[in-house]
């Protein structure tokens, strides 16, 4: 009998320290989600055209055209969308641009990448860079659109966002 209560206090022990670690975890996620809820709060979005300046980096998506196809292949959705971009260096340092750090929405969908034959924007950018560049997605077609980007270099950035309309 002294066999059995002894692992007793053990096992008790362990149920409840598992217990209180998911009561932690769910603690968590509510913050995470107000979070979220007072960061969307401050959300400005700029139109096509629109310089926006970020640690002395200005950044304009300059245009944005629909098209059938590309030197490199066809869309899986029917159309490529061609984001044209200027980003100028200001600031007395290289930065890095990653194309990667660019999302593409409709209707709160993220839209996937399309891979061909633009001049690619990304790369170190030396100060004093004044580049231009295009971010090619894969749509369906003509719509609102969301451009969201976080700059990568940057540990305090917010996210920059820029909405426009594109027409066939």
């Amino acid at each position: 009998m002294k066999k059995l209560l002894i692992p007793l206090p053990i096992v008790a022990a362990l149920f409840l320290g598992a217990c209180s670690d998911s009561s932690d975890k769910k603690d968590e996620s509510t913050k995470t989600e107000v979070k979220k809820d007072d960061e969307t709060k401050d959300v400005t979005y700029h139109k096509l055209g629109e310089k926006v300046t970020f640690e002395d980096v200005d950044y304009t998506l300059k245009s944005a055209k629909l098209s059938d196809s590309d030197p490199y292949g066809k869309p899986k959705k029917g159309k490529i969308l061609t984001l044209d971009f200027n980003v100028k260096n200001n600031s007395d340092r290289k930065v890095y641009i990653s194309s990667m750090s660019f999302r593409l929405y409709k209707d709160g969908k993220e839209l996937d990448a399309f891979y061909g034959g633009a001049k690619r924007l990304g790369g170190d950018y030396e100060k004093g860079a004044d580049v231009n560049g295009a971010i090619q997605y894969d749509v369906e077609g003509a719509g609102k659109y969301t451009v969201k980007y976080l700059p990568a270099d940057a540990l305090d950035a917010k996210d920059i966002y820029w909405e426009f309309e594109v027409k066939e």
